[in-house]
């Protein structure tokens, strides 16, 4: 199966500027960059959200779920939702999720929609949930008048707080249409809006290594002043207990099968994990989605481009490759793309990928395509070593002037 990555010059200094950002833990500069991922901007995502929970029956609807979940239900694409919580219920969830899947939820959100005989603007809602969030009114009739705002928000995977992905950063969605369909999660059957909005704190998770994880979220609605509960909001605590896999789970099969069996399938599934993660690598570069490149590349990766060639030698740490290859790549060439022929599991971790380097070096407006052997080693779901080795003639025959 061919797949082209185009590396676009604006995607790549893009990329370079935020991470810079980002890797120099500096939680507010990541914050401000709530839109680049999988193509979609968080406020997109969170009207997504909406109308992905309200296209589950309320029999089966995860929001109102305890125990054990289907996290698969009415998912697609690499980022999957996952429900929040009920005010002053928590909530203890387990469920397994594929390989490579980003998890967006939130941590506090509202909804503002048009009730039966209503029909507030776009604006009007904005309004609405502005003030609830952050003014001296709530903007909702009937609700205490006490200024409300976040409180106590956090995230933690594994007992470790999202700090890349702090939930500090308040979303206000794009407008989005409901129908709220049998009523789940406490809303009246059969109420459409065309034209919902919503605002709260949400978190994009990159992608988990194969295995088991926690991942923990929640906080709260307090009034300013006193740091009081909200009265109309109880705390949000969300538990999930998250098995990540890249095949069907083989816990569920025979139990009668001897332990070099059980080896193999483990086995098989890392094969099937890196292979994965190294497509989904591949399709975030294309897409300029940095969220999930800094998931899946280890901030101390070994970087070796083929000597004889610009850029050629290695790079140490993900800053030094975004820099020294990226961004030269970006500035230099015009449509330079990577057509990926085939993609092998090896032994030790390893995924090889067959390609095709082109494009035009834009100092002399020659063009090339290069064949390409890429050797990509993986630990824990994350890249730790990549190595290249390209036809090197057919590079400098581009490049020299």
């Amino acid at each position: 199966m061919n797949k082209i990555l185009s590396i676009a010059t604006k995607v790549i200094v893009a990329v370079i500027v935020a991470c810079l950002a980002i890797c120099s833990n500096n939680a507010q500069a990541s914050h401000s960059k709530v839109g680049a991922t999988a193509g979609k901007t968080y406020a997109e995502w969170s009207a997504g959200w909406w109308q992905w929970m309200f296209s589950i029956p309320a029999a089966e609807n995860p929001q109102d779920a305890q125990g054990t979940v289907d996290c698969s239900l009415q998912q697609r694409g690499p980022v999957w939702f996952l429900a929040g919580g009920d005010v002053g219920r928590p909530a203890v969830r387990s469920c397994k999720v594929p390989v490579g899947k980003q998890l967006f939820f939130p941590v506090l959100n509202l909804m503002v929609y048009n009730k039966p005989g209503e029909s507030l603007t776009v604006e009007e809602k904005r309004a609405q949930l502005d003030d609830f969030f952050g003014s001296r009114d709530p903007g909702v009739k009937d609700w205490d008048p006490a200024v409300p705002q976040a409180c106590d928000l956090s995230a933690t995977i594994d007992g470790q707080s999202i700090a890349r992905f702090t939930p500090s950063a308040r979303v206000q969605s794009s407008p989005f249409p409901i129908d709220t369909g049998d009523g789940p999660f406490g809303f009246p059957a059969g109420l459409v809006d065309r034209e919902a909005i919503s605002e709260g704190y949400w978190v994009m998770l990159p992608p988990l290594a194969p295995g088991e994880h926690v991942l923990k979220f929640g906080g709260r609605l307090c009034q300013a002043g006193s740091l009081d509960d909200h009265p109309d909001f109880a705390p949000i605590d969300v538990t999930y207990q998250l098995k990540v896999v890249g095949v069907p789970d083989k816990s569920d099969s025979d139990s009668d099968s001897d332990s070099d069996s059980d080896s193999d399938s483990d086995s098989d599934s890392d094969s099937i994990n890196n292979v994965q993660v190294i497509e989904n690598l591949y399709s975030a570069f294309a897409s300029g989605d940095l969220d999930t490149i800094l998931a899946l590349v280890d901030e101390d990766v070994i970087w070796i481009e083929s000597e004889g060639i610009p850029y050629g030698g290695t790079f140490i740490g993900r800053d030094a490759v975004f820099a020294g290859v990226f961004g030269k790549i970006a500035d230099e060439w015009d449509g330079f793309t990577a057509t990926v022929d085939e993609t092998f599991a090896a032994a030790g971790d390893r995924v090889i990928v067959r390609q095709r380097d082109g494009g035009t070096f834009k100092a002399t407006g020659r063009s090339m395509e290069a064949e390409a052997i890429s050797i990509w080693t993986l630990h824990d779901g994350r890249v730790v070593q990549f190595r290249q080795v390209i036809d090197t003639q057919e590079v400098v025959s581009a490049t020299l002037p």
